[in-house]
């Protein structure tokens, strides 16, 4: 349902229900008398506009029983704006009716839950509620197809919150069995006269109002209650008692819970009722005042009301020996303050007192905080009732005998749900708690169930009910504590229909907890999935007995996923899956038709074609691993990619099963309707390579060997095919590039050769042509033993090893020794891989040299006295043997078929060179070689030669494929090709400014000069401008230069210069930005791609023949004329029994199943570590509620982005020890520097301060040698006093220029006038101070 759309409404035939809702009469309310509010004389207190007709008595007070009057109804159909039911009833119509309507004329299913959602307007929640109430809530309702009851109110935060979850679910699922219903009032509905209006166009103006509340219109089905009235109070009252009808109506048992989301204190009735009805109660904290305020008190009275709980007796003693006489005349206050003498729930004011009294022993000291906010609680209440009304509210805060009556109901209604019994039925749910919603919900409807079964027995719940609620509910404590005890009883063969129905059913709706907690079981899934017995009458089917479970699961029922890269069905609308041989299409177009059919019951017939010996016995041990790997399949062809990772877990053969899954995605990105669809689906083939990746790399941690095998097992329940053969066809590089991978393709490369220690041996046998194997093989076969070498072999040399592999395959681990005769050693060295590429290197050597020498030299038209060369005949030889051996590699690919054959050669992926090289340079030779034979004169016979010249061009550009295989080579060919598709690009971009500027400009200084001829467009336009990018543009200029005042000329300048800075500059310079950036870019990726091409280059030359061209001809002969004389010989003299033709294959095959279960056995123990990790963040990611989706999407997204984050958060990590690591030695250096600095200041600190002494010792000194010379009489100048040049005195020196000597009104001598006695005694006492003065000294200044 999608409210965003506008639906017309449907007209009467197309409501087959309208005509039972007529028969049934329902009615609708409306206002008769016009009684004005106080607040709005103009206003009836029903809110609705109507003439004052029947004006009331005097002081008469509006009442709906007595003021309105019944109608019959015509408001019912499909709402706008959506596509749901809605009815309008009067408030007093039969609960039971309404029922009916719901059950038996909507047809809408029995609920296995009612959830009665009560919220507030008033109040929002904050974001983390909200996610739990989505979270909660969907998966509460998926879980027990549940019916969902609110008020249906927009403005109302939980039914808003419920529509997005109808919503969202309805997008994925169409099919969705909960349902939504919004039941309200009538009058409160925004313009409810209009909705009556466009139905069925009509003249209402008579009763027209305006409701405050939009409708939620997500909501599935819409009941509106009226009574008479607009924009009233909805307390929500009449909802509950739905509910609780729907629930225990006639003959109806349905469990139903009440979850109070915040509420207004008109809900406590509700509550209350419910509570007294025995309907248990789910309170979320921080939604609204009544639910925080129970919350509240039910968290503070947690420990004293399990104290009264004990004992009675107990319970007394304590509270007589806690309880004061203060505390008792607390309770009596309280009791007189808001308890009147007539209370309408107890008999006598003494029983009130007493019962209250009882009731608020709980609280302790918090009695009065409670009744405070119950006062609080109530006066919110009060107000909008007065609203409601149409009063004013009174001055003051006395209340009225009726206000006092609801007060003490309020209390006394809150109390009670503080103590037993009521309190058992409450249950509290906090978003801060470590426990989510569904989580508290599920003990909450078990309770509901275990409430309804003491009503009737036939409703009590066994353990194996409650298991399977658990499981329903994707609750794993309650599964662990009941499995052992279950385990049995799931595994009864009496009840496997019913566990496999509701497994699939399980499965269908992506119900990860119920599957995940389901396989924890320890359940014999042999026993759920046993074959169909041929006495059991069943439908006529196409599916076979061993696999008819898969009939149920591929239905369209439970296939169909409603996310939306579900894809299964748009690869051809023929594949209904209504037989096996859909599903055998299906998986032949994803996998690849190399994979032998899964289901058609031939590939046990096959694998013993390929030499594998089955063992009969044991065959149906692997029935589990075989119901395992079509659940797994089944998920990844559904996209329901985490629950394939549940049953990825259960499966041995990992590796494998995870490069399928990578394959199928890869695939199913053809059929993607966008970009964003198969980016996606591309992530989530890379996700389960990862996991490929890590089962290699712990399985190979713990034995390198059997993790090679695992790689090149023959993986029998996929049909034969191997981990390698996945990755290669499933384009997963990153795989191929482990060093469990390269480990294996180099014991492959050099097969029973040690790389490293002879590697020396290996060249010299190479260089001889394999004639000094032969004296090696008699050496060690005859002498080793006295040298010492492999002296163990020679000690049981009368025992035989016994094979495990079968020799038809890889077999490079079975070391057979000395064993082996001298023609067996000799044509194993011959048969290794590497042997192989290094004689077709010396042949492809020996072929260009001859193709060279005779086009150069001996390549000329034929004649009575020019004959064919020998070395023309050689390479023709050559190039036919090269092109059978070109044929056989084509016919020997994987593939089934022969267009699958052609496919995989020319694989434009990752084997264009086979499409632009090997076969145009086939092709060239051979039109050469016609074109050599019918062009006989010379002038014709150029074209022979340059189709020859561009062949052999060709053969020695495809000389390049060889060095590939090289690790330091290698990826530097693979930077090459992914910059030839730059190149291209730049080409396509570059011809079309060489055409633009050559045709303008020709156009304007060449017109008419130019013939129309290919040659001469060639020669005069492309080629000269092509010429621009070399740099060779003095043609051009010259003949611009020599017309330079033609207006046609200086346009032709102007274009000139603009394309020589465009094209010479910007787009040369940008191809080598870009052949930058693409080196950058590639230089991770090329060793994934040179990882693929080794791969490729050894499985090529592991199948080729020994020898090279065109001696590989004579090999292909001889053992076809083998194959044929065996095969004739066994028609001949063994009874016509045929030879089995056990062609060569590239995978190891086990010679009996011991060797492929000890396989299956190393890879499970070596990869359980990684699965455990694997489903722990699954069981993590769904425990804390990470998706807030219904759709398996959701879920694996959120992983996925987790994981994105973990990965991106470790990535900062390594960059920040990184950053740290550097700024430590940049930190140390300038410590160093900064201690180096701190040592040279303190040193010319102490030198300064030193020389500060000296100078201070210097200035003593001379002072008194001055004052010894003036008291001597010495000098016939006055003898100046050294200054002091301390710091200080240097300083404050620094504010005066200049410092002359005071002479106090006295001069001085010259020489010619001594100095008198009297002169002395005055000059004596006087400090004479040294400055340097800026202006020249003179007599007077000293």
């Amino acid at each position: 349902m999608n409210s965003l759309i506008n639906l017309p409404l449907l007209p009467n035939e197309l409501m087959p229900w309208r005509s039972a809702i007529e028969r049934l009469k329902f009615q609708n309310r409306v206002c008769t008398t016009f009684i004005p509010k106080e607040t709005n004389k103009e206003c009836c207190v029903c809110n609705y506009n109507h003439p004052k007709s029947d004006l009331p008595r005097l002081n008469e007070k509006w009442n709906w029983k007595k003021h309105t009057k019944q109608e019959t109804t015509n408001c019912y159909g499909i709402l706008p704006r959506s596509n749901s039911p809605y009815l309008r009833c009067d408030i007093e119509t039969d609960l039971e009716q309404l029922c009916f309507v719901l059950f038996g004329v909507w047809n809408m299913p029995v609920p296995g839950l009612i959830m009665r959602m009560i919220g507030d307007i008033d109040t929002t929640p904050n974001i983390k509620i909200e996610k739990e109430l989505l979270k909660g809530i969907s998966d509460a309702a998926l879980a027990s197809d549940a019916w969902i009851i609110t008020n249906g109110y927009k403005e109302e935060s939980i039914s808003e919150l419920v529509g997005e979850v109808v919503y969202n679910s309805r997008i994925r699922n169409t099919c969705t069995a909960f349902s939504a219903i919004g039941v309200g009032k009538w009058g409160n509905i925004h313009d409810c006269h209009k909705l009556e209006q466009r139905n069925f166009n009509i003249d209402s103006t008579a009763h027209t109002g305006h409701g405050r509340y939009k409708l939620e219109l997500n909501h599935t089905q819409y009941l509106f209650f009226d009574d008479g009235t607009c924009d009233s109070l909805d307390t929500g009252e009449f909802a509950s008692n739905l509910a609780r009808q729907i629930s225990r109506g006639a003959r109806r048992r349905i469990p139903l819970i009440t979850i109070l989301a915040g509420g207004t204190p008109h809900s406590l009735s509700s509550i209350y009722t419910d509570l007294e009805n025995k309907i248990p109660i789910v309170i979320i904290s921080k939604c609204g005042p009544l639910a925080d305020l129970l919350f509240k008190y039910l968290k503070l009275t947690e420990n004293s009301y399990k104290d009264m709980s004990a004992t009675d007796h107990d319970v007394n003693e304590v509270q007589h020996d806690s309880s004061s006489d203060s505390d008792d005349d607390i309770d009596a206050k309280i009791s007189d303050e808001v308890l009147s003498k007539d209370h309408i729930d107890l008999s006598s004011p003494s029983s009130t007192n007493e019962k209250l009294k009882r009731l608020l022993k709980v609280l302790g000291r918090y009695r009065h905080e409670f009744v405070n906010d119950v006062r609080q609680l109530y006066s919110i209440v009060r107000q909008q009732e007065y609203e409601s009304q149409g009063k004013r509210l009174p001055a003051g805060e006395l209340l009225s005998v009726e206000e006092e009556k609801a007060l003490e109901s309020y209390l006394y209604q809150m109390t009670s749900c503080l103590n037993a019994p009521f309190r058992d039925n409450i249950h509290l749910f906090h978003a801060e708690s470590s426990e989510s919603l569904k989580e508290t919900i599920f003990p909450t409807f078990v309770q509901a169930r275990n409430n309804l079964s003491q009503i009737k027995k036939k409703y009590h719940t066994t353990i194996d009910e409650q298991l399977h609620l658990a499981l329903r509910w994707s609750i794993g404590d309650a599964t662990d504590n009941q499995s052992v005890a279950t385990t049995q009883v799931w595994n009864d063969t009496n009840k496997a229909k019913q566990n496999r129905l509701l497994l699939i059913d399980a499965l269908s709706k992506n119900m990860l907890m119920f599957v995940m907690n389901f396989v924890k079981l320890d359940i014999d899934f042999t026993v759920l999935f046993p074959p169909a017995t041929t006495t059991s009458k069943r439908i006529v089917s196409r599916w076979s007995r061993k696999y008819h479970y898969l009939e149920e699961l591929y239905s369209d029922a439970k296939r169909i996923n409603y996310d939306p890269l579900y894809l299964l069905d748009q690869i051809s609308k023929k594949l209904t899956f209504t037989e096996e041989k859909h599903l055998v299409v299906v998986l032949e177009k994803l996998v690849g038709d190399f994979m032998r059919p899964l289901y058609d019951g031939q590939p046990d017939v096959e694998l013993v074609l390929l030499g594998t010996e089955i063992d009969m016995e044991n065959k149906d041990n692997n029935n589990a691993e075989h119901i395992y790997r079509d659940l797994f399949l089944w998920c990844i062809l559904t996209y329901r990619l985490d629950m394939a990772k549940i049953f990825l877990g259960q499966l041995k053969t990992r590796i494998c099963s995870a490069l399928i899954a990578a394959k199928i995605l890869k695939s199913l990105s053809a059929y993607a309707p966008d970009y964003v669809a198969k980016d996606t689906l591309y992530s989530r083939a890379d996700e389960f390579e990862t996991h490929a990746v890590e089962f290699v790399r712990h399985a190979y941690m713990n034995d390198k060997h059997q993790a090679c095998e695992l790689i090149m097992r023959c993986t029998k329940i996929y049909g034969g095919v191997t981990c390698l053969q996945m990755a290669v066809t499933a384009d997963c590089k990153r795989f191929l590039h482990e060093d469990a991978c390269q480990a294996l393709l180099t014991n492959i490369w050099y097969d029973k050769v040690d790389p490293v220690r002879e590697q020396n041996l290996l060249v010299i046998n190479i260089l001889t042509f394999g004639i000094a194997q032969i004296f090696l093989s008699i050496y060690q076969k005859h002498f080793s033993k006295y040298s010492g070498i492999k002296p163990e072999s020679y000690m049981i040399r009368s025992e035989k090893p016994k094979r495990l592999l079968n020799k038809n395959g890889i077999d490079y681990t079975d070391d057979y020794g000395a064993h082996g005769t001298v023609f067996q050693h000799f044509s194993h060295f011959h048969n290794r891989p590497i042997v192989k590429y290094c004689y077709s290197c010396i042949g492809y050597i020996l072929f260009l040299i001859f193709f060279s020498y005779y086009m150069l030299f001996a390549f000329g038209p034929l004649s009575k006295t020019n004959h064919m060369h020998w070395t023309e005949i050689l390479t023709i030889i050559t190039v036919t043997t090269m092109l059978f051996e070109e044929f056989r590699q084509v016919l020997s690919q994987d593939s089934r078929s022969l267009m699958g054959k052609i496919r995989s050669y020319f694989d434009l992926k990752n084997r264009i060179s086979n499409l632009v090289l090997v076969l145009p340079a086939y092709l060239l030779f051979y039109l050469g070689l016609v074109l050599r034979f019918t062009c006989h004169t010379p002038e014709s016979f150029e074209s022979a030669r340059i189709v020859m010249a561009i062949d052999l061009e060709l053969c020695f550009i495809r000389s390049v494929l060889f060095i590939g295989i090289a690790s330091h080579l290698g990826p530097k060919i693979v930077m090459i090709r992914k910059m030839t598709n730059d190149l291209l690009l730049f080409i396509i971009v570059i011809v079309i400014f060489i055409c633009g500027y050559g045709v303008t400009s020709r156009s304007m200084t060449a017109y008419g000069s130019t013939v129309f001829s290919a040659q001469k467009l060639f020669n005069d336009i492309i080629y000269p401008v092509y010429y621009f990018v070399h740099g060779s543009i003095d043609n051009e200029r010259n003949q611009l230069e020599a017309k330079p005042d033609i207006s046609t000329t200086v346009v032709t300048q102007i274009i000139f210069a603009f394309h020589m800075l465009f094209v010479n500059i910007l787009l040369i310079n940008l191809l080598i930005a870009l052949f930058s950036f693409k080196i950058n870019d590639v230089q991770t990726q090329a060793r994934y791609v040179w990882a693929y091409d080794r791969c490729d280059i050894i499985r090529t030359y592991h199948a080729r023949p020994a020898l090279f061209p065109p001696f590989t001809f004579l090999i292909s002969a001889l053992h076809f004329g083998y194959r044929l004389w065996k095969k004739l010989y066994g028609i001949c003299f063994r009874r016509g029994k045929p030879y089995n033709d056990q062609s060569q294959c590239f995978k190891m095959i086990p010679i009996n199943d011991d060797v492929d279960y000890a396989w299956s056995e190393f890879e499970r123990y070596s990869t359980n570590g990684y699965i455990r990790e694997l489903l722990d963040d699954l069981n993590t990611a769904l425990a804390k509620g990470i998706s807030t989706d219904i759709s398996s999407q959701s879920v694996s997204t959120q992983v996925d982005e987790l994981r994105r984050i973990k990965r991106t958060i470790s990535e900062f990590q390594d960059d920040l020890e990184d950053t740290l690591n550097d700024n430590d030695d940049k930190l140390g250096s300038i410590k160093s520097i900064v201690t180096d600095l701190k040592t040279r200041v303190i040193r010319m600190e102490a030198s300064s301060n030193q020389t500060n002494k000296q100078i201070n010792d210097l200035k003593t000194s001379l002072d008194r040698i001055m004052t010894a010379l003036i008291n001597s009489n010495i000098g016939k100048f006055t003898p100046p006093i050294s200054p002091d040049i301390s710091r200080a005195n240097s300083l404050s020196q620094k504010h005066h220029s200049t410092l002359t000597l005071n002479r106090s009104n006295e001069q001085l001598t010259t020489i010619d006038h001594p100095i008198t006695s009297q002169h002395r005694d005055r000059l004596a006492p006087t400090n004479i101070c040294i400055t340097y003065a800026d202006q020249p000294n003179n007599n007077t200044d000293l």
